[in-house]
């Protein structure tokens, strides 16, 4: 049969929508034949109940039909041309449904809408460039009675609550929120015959819409969600053979597909319409977690399932998609990542290692500290020029490793152990060639200590306190201050490091010599002000220590900043030589200048 001609094709459109439409207990159509309105073939009147009388109108839609001779009905969503005018007068009228109908050869018809609400009609114009068309996606028209009034009942709400924006810029969430204006975010969604307002979400078109301080009406958001998905977490044990591998899962819903996602690196992707599912698993690249999941995922192979509760999941190898992945090869590396975590544990290092950012030496580094740390025997192929105390790189993280060399066999052999488990003596020789030992820890002054993966700090203050056996207490403020250098350093979330800062000022202020008062207060109150504000004793001891004579100018100037007194800091600080500024800068108490650099 030949193709229709245009007027045929258009009746047989038009007529397909108002069928579809006339069924709908709650609207009603108006579209006339052939008609010559611009733009417009239409109402679509939506009521609150089958009475449909004036009283219970809730508004109207104007739509656009348009007709296309296709045979291939089997598209979900097609792309259409629209003239650029035509959506600017939809956009002036404050909104319209659009609706393409394709007419095969034997009269059959499929319909195709969209929502063009003045966000999605702003959305669709604002790259046009001079174009006279504009391509609009539509989607497969529903069947039933109550998916088709929601449509209606969203759209029109939707076109009402954006219709005053029209011509207004609106503001991103990012400005607002910097501003200090959002309060905060709805969808709003109006519909019939909803039993799973989750499904509703993905099928309808959604708008985000932002509650602002001090107005009661709602700003539609800049955004318009183009791919549509919900995401939640199911908290349910998953076994195999009674081994708990994970306490929950996730699971992704599209409009298409259903994805649950064990761990970071397993997935089953369900098809909605289909009984078919696809296993999909690619490694974490992180240690730690990859150490679970290719274990979960070498058992699910031999066991030949897993357990959801009480529901078992059989293995399917016909669809899964385990590209390059040899089962063999893995249980070696699976044994591989185990002694690295074994290692890492041993080190007391909660951080998880990026295996993508290891190099050759690195990943031979982490091969030597578990021969060293989990089979106490020695290492081959190190540096000889390495220091005994020496900070090991492993990917993202370093470990404070003590190295002890043995040049007595054929090749150099170190033993490796840790930095903060290993028993060792440190001194030095003073002015009378007497041997005085100090806490090992001194060797971490001056250092970063956030460099340090396997830091510890419970038995800093104890060793410190072992060789303590005079009244200068000179070290032990120096390491003070490292450790307060290194919590400002970590934007204050190191919160062991203050912890530790604290039990030292609090051992230094109550042990010092009396000469030593002022220093030893303000150190101390430095940490306090780290951790809340400073009260009205504190503050008055500070002021004492700014009004006895005997003070001099650099703690006069720290008292100063504590106190939140700027210009009298700028005045002290003024007076200090050259390289007395530059020193006071490197103290930790400098955080506390407010200037513009340092803001």
């Amino acid at each position: 049969m030949a193709k229709f001609n245009s007027k045929t094709i258009e009746t047989l459109s038009v007529n397909a929508v108002r069928n579809s439409i006339t069924v709908c207990p709650l609207l009603d159509e108006f579209v006339a034949d052939n008609d010559k309105e611009p733009s417009w073939d239409g109402n679509i009147y939506i009521y609150d109940n089958k009475k449909k009388t004036k009283d219970t109108l809730k508004g109207r839609i104007p739509i656009q039909v348009k007709g296309k001779f296709a045979n291939n009905f089997s598209n979900k969503e097609i792309k259409y041309s629209m003239n650029v005018i035509d959506l600017k007068n939809y956009l002036k009228d404050g909104g319209a449904i659009l609706f393409v109908v394709y007419v095969n050869e034997k009269s059959e018809t499929k319909i195709y809408y969209r929502e063009l609400t003045p966000m999605r009609l702003n959305f669709l114009l604002n790259d046009i460039k001079g174009k006279k068309t504009k391509s609009v996606t539509l989607y497969e028209f529903p069947k039933d009675k109550s998916s088709k009034t929601t449509i209606f009942l969203n759209c029109l709400q939707n076109c009402r609550k954006q219709a005053s924006f029209v011509d207004t810029k609106l503001e991103s969430l990012e400005e607002l929120e910097k501003k200090g204006l959002l309060e905060g975010i709805t969808i709003p969604f109006s519909g019939i015959g909803i039993n799973d307002p989750q499904e509703a979400l993905l099928k309808n078109d959604v708008y985000l819409y932002a509650k602002i301080k001090g107005c009661n009406i709602l700003q539609p958001i800049e955004i318009i969600p183009q791919e549509r998905f919900t995401h939640h977490e199911i908290h349910k044990e998953i076994t195999i053979n009674n081994k708990v591998f994970y306490n929950s899962y996730f699971v992704t819903e599209s409009l298409i597909e259903t994805t649950i996602k064990l761990g970071d690196s397993f997935k089953i992707i369900i098809t909605k319409g289909s009984n078919t599912c696809r296993i999909k698993y690619k490694d974490s690249s992180f240690m730690r977690i990859l150490n679970r999941d290719l274990d979960f995922m070498l058992s699910f192979i031999e066991n030949g399932y897993f357990q959801i509760e009480d529901t078992k999941f059989p293995f399917d190898e016909n669809n899964a998609d385990f590209s390059n992945f040899n089962i063999k090869d893995q249980r070696q590396r699976l044994d591989y990542i185990r002694r690295g975590v074994r290692v890492f544990d041993i080190l007391k290092c909660n951080s998880d290692l990026d295996l993508s950012t290891l190099t050759d030496e690195q990943a031979r580094n982490l091969f030597r500290l578990s021969v060293a740390l989990l089979d106490n025997k020695p290492v081959y192929g190190l540096r000889e020029d390495l220091p005994i105390i020496t900070l090991f790189p492993i990917g993202n993280l370093n470990f404070l490793i003590v190295l002890q060399r043995d040049k007595s066999k054929e090749r150099i052999e170190h033993m490796l152990f840790d930095f903060f488990d290993k028993d060792m003596q440190v001194g030095f020789t003073d002015e009378n060639e007497q041997q005085i030992l100090v806490s090992k820890y001194e060797l971490l002054i001056d250092r970063n200590l956030l460099e340090i993966s396997n830091l510890r700090t419970e038995n800093f203050l104890i060793d410190f306190q072992k060789y303590q056996k005079d009244t200068n207490f000179e070290r032990p403020i120096r390491f003070l201050l490292t450790l307060l250098n290194s919590y400002d350093l970590s934007n204050d979330k190191r919160k062991d490091l203050l912890n530790t800062s604290f039990n030292f000022a609090t051992w230094i202020k109550n042990s010092a010599i009396e000469t030593d008062y002022a220093i030893n207060e303000i150190n101390y109150l430095q940490v306090i002000k780290r951790m809340r504000s400073l009260n009205e004793d504190e503050q008055l001891c500070l002021w004492n220590i700014i009004e006895n004579k005997t003070t001099n100018d650099m703690c006069k100037l720290g008292a100063y900043l504590l106190l939140d007194q700027h210009v009298q800091a700028r005045r002290y600080f003024n007076k200090l030589k050259s390289n007395q500024k530059e020193e006071f800068t490197k103290y930790p108490i400098y955080r506390f200048w407010k200037t513009k650099e340092n803001k």
